[in-house]
């Protein structure tokens, strides 16, 4: 995957959410769709992975009682 700048990454992190088709996500930004896919797995991947950690983060709870 190409080096995107963190502007580029903010806009299409937005435009994801927002629902827009990645073709036209990919326009918008100047990259190709590919280039989408390959972002959104990893910002799937760090978001599973961050969720993971503060799952670890937090305080114990004793759920046998």
């Amino acid at each position: 995957m190409q080096h995107l700048a963190r502007e580029k990454r903010a806009q299409i992190e937005i435009l994801l959410k927002q629902g827009l088709a990645k073709t036209k996500i990919a326009k918008a930004v100047g990259i190709s769709r590919s280039t989408i896919n390959d972002f959104q797995k990893v910002l799937s991947s760090n978001l599973l992975r961050s969720n993971f950690l503060e799952f670890f983060k937090a305080p114990f709870t004793n759920y046998t009682k």
